[in-house]
């Protein structure tokens, strides 16, 4: 637990820090970040719930090419090939988890460059859960979370073909992700109509084209998560904590409009998190609710910075990176002490501890 609470607390002092060393201490900051985490979730060691999942699917993959087709098509693509090419080169379960990490941080450095944020503010937000809970354990989603960030990125820059294959990796890492078309039915100001119908039109025949692909696939997550009625205890608070960052872009819309070009994403972001909401508290299927979350939570990571710099006046600015910061803290220490699945993280563990040993 120690680990988590210092890896925080250390976002937080950077935080904090005097805007004016931002150019400078920014920049090593940044870099500091991407190497420790890229340590901290790539060479972790028996960490998460389904560390033993992954490592016996990794041990019992088969490296005759007839065995490794047939692994892609039952389970995903994307994730066997990283393994097998891990395998081949002896690079074991902590090489395939270097690579998921370094995709999800690709997408969440890609995220941060298109929507102005620092990464310090992304940190803030994400460690808690998004790198804490779900990189460090649901591996296969979080690298398709960190592509289909890159795909938001791209689709905010314009790079529409960059965009739709980001989200074609992502569908392949985890069929989840899927969900994540929707961001192709948005059109900011910015975009020249004929560019917004191509992509749309693209995004949806890939998907059309990756679901029927998978159908099978789809049908047992279906019986998995809806039918099967899953629950976990903390996915309608992550939910509302997603629903907290639309009231708090609504209140905000007029500054945020007149300064941000982006107001249409997390708009549409907004109202998927407010039916997502109503429906798991209708159906009770909170683990798929929760699941599909991960695809929105940039709405969190990309509003709660920013608002802080539509807040005039430096005491409630000042107030509310307080309560910003004490509502993560909350978010960290909940988990920590009182999630269902706590021990799976607890204690921490990591390649380089057991090499030190």
């Amino acid at each position: 637990m120690f680990i988590y609470v210092v890896t925080f607390y250390v976002i937080v002092f950077f935080f904090f820090l005097n805007p004016r060393l931002d150019t400078k201490a920014g920049r090593y900051f940044r870099i500091f970040s991407v190497i420790y985490f890229l340590w901290f979730v790539g060479c972790r060691h028996s960490v998460g719930a389904d560390w033993e999942a992954y490592l016996y699917h990794f041990q019992n993959l088969k490296l005759s090419f007839g065995e490794f087709v047939k692994s892609m098509f039952i389970w995903d693509p994307g994730y066997v090939l990283v393994e097998y090419i891990a395998k081949v080169l002896g690079l074991g379960i902590y090489g395939v988890n270097t690579v998921c990490a370094f995709l999800f941080f690709l997408g969440l450095i890609g995220l941060i460059n298109a929507f102005e944020i620092k990464m310090r503010e992304a940190l803030l937000v994400a460690f808690p859960y998004l790198i804490m809970v779900v990189a460090n354990g649901y591996t296969r989603q979080s690298a398709a979370l960190g592509l289909t960030m890159s795909a938001l990125s791209y689709f905010k820059q314009g790079k529409f073909s960059r965009s739709v294959t980001s989200f074609v990796l992502a569908v392949l890492f985890h069929k989840s992700a899927l969900i994540a078309v929707v961001i192709y039915l948005i059109k900011p100001r910015s975009f020249r109509p004929t560019s917004f119908i191509f992509s749309l039109i693209g995004a949806i025949t890939v998907a059309t084209i990756l679901f029927k692909a998978f159908e099978n696939r789809y049908a047992l997550l279906y019986r998995y998560y809806f039918k099967g009625g899953m629950h976990s205890s903390g996915g309608v608070v992550r939910i509302a904590i997603n629903m907290v960052a639309s009231i708090v872009l609504f209140l905000f819309f007029r500054q945020w409009k007149k300064r941000w070009d982006d107001f249409v994403i997390w708009e549409w972001f907004s109202y998927i998190t407010t039916v997502m909401f109503v429906s798991t508290l209708l159906t009770k299927t909170t683990t798929l609710g929760d699941r599909l979350l991960l695809y929105f939570y940039p709405l969190q990571i990309v509003v709660f910075p920013k608002v802080a710099k539509l807040i005039s006046g430096k005491p409630l600015r000042a107030l509310y990176l307080i309560l910003f910061t004490a509502a993560y803290s909350a978010v960290l220490f909940v988990w920590l002490f009182y999630a269902v699945h706590r021990d799976s993280w607890i204690p921490y563990n990591n390649l380089l501890f057991m090499i030190w040993r």
